[in-house]
């Protein structure tokens, strides 16, 4: 299913025990644009913390009363590395898979190309597994075998607001993203474009981003300004189906989202 980080923000964590705090974001690795982590903000119950938490623990996302619910203890929560929103997160990480077996927040072959992954009956809902997270883990402080691992993770909160530059010039602003929680990657990136004609917000692949200027702020895109002006409206309300696929990459006369899940949901299905 597909999500709105923007809606999602907001949305309550419930551990196994009880209440934990608010989504506040998502880290994401600017390469791959796999989501590794949620930053959660527990300041009502623990005041001051922020703690991240890998979508592999994600039981059910509820829209209708807005809430996530994960497969850990109060406890457990409390008791993990605490981190700064804005620091570097490379020491955070390794801390946080040793302390919980995760392999850098991932499912081990959740991958883009990979569909949806193997399932083991009974994890949650959402079909994420750890079976395999929790070999060679370290004791909690010790180096882990994955410190090594070059993941360029930025925030969903950081790079909303970065200018989108096209082919030949700026054309807006990024205002959102759209998350899919059965790969856990990006799955769009929202434009709002008013700074260069009223009030239209469109979406883009993350697979046409050439490049992310991190000191200037600006994402920069492989096409052009008329393209993205003429590209299907993006309404926050009711996002993207088959309908709008088939509008959206016809417009761009790329294979669809949802025709490229549904082949690598066959694929999958043809391995079992």
């Amino acid at each position: 299913m597909l999500h709105s980080v923007d809606k999602l923000q907001d949305y309550e964590i419930v551990a196994t025990d009880g209440h934990i705090g608010k989504v506040r974001g998502f880290y994401f690795d600017s390469d791959t644009w796999e989501i590794h982590y949620l930053l959660v903000d527990t300041s009502k119950w623990l005041p001051g913390r922020k703690v991240l938490i890998s979508p592999v623990e994600i039981q059910k996302i509820d829209v209708d009363n807005k809430f996530l619910s994960v497969n850990l203890t109060q406890d457990q929560i409390q008791n993990s590395p605490a981190i700064e929103e804005d620091a570097p997160l490379s020491a955070t990480m390794d801390d946080l898979n040793a302390y919980y077996g995760w392999r850098g927040g991932r499912k081990e072959g959740l991958r883009p190309e990979s569909g949806f992954g193997e399932k083991a009956a009974g994890y949650s809902d959402m079909g994420l597994t750890e079976a395999s997270l929790y070999e060679g883990v370290t004791e909690f402080g010790e180096e882990s075998e994955f410190a090594d691992e070059d993941l360029e993770l930025r925030g969903t909160q950081e790079v909303m607001g970065f200018y989108i530059e096209a082919d030949d010039g700026d054309i807006g602003h990024v205002e959102d993203f759209v998350i899919d929680d059965e790969k856990w990657t990006v799955a769009f990136i929202v434009i709002d474009t008013r700074n260069w004609w009223p009030g239209k917000k469109v979406l883009v692949s993350p697979d046409w981003i050439d490049e992310i200027g991190w000191d200037d702020k600006r994402v920069f895109v492989q096409l052009t300004r008329e393209q993205i002006k003429n590209s299907p409206e993006y309404d926050q309300d009711n996002l993207p189906g088959m309908d709008y696929e088939q509008k959206f990459y016809g417009h761009y006369r790329e294979p669809g989202w949802l025709e490229h899940k549904e082949a690598s949901f066959d694929e999958e299905s043809r391995r079992l």
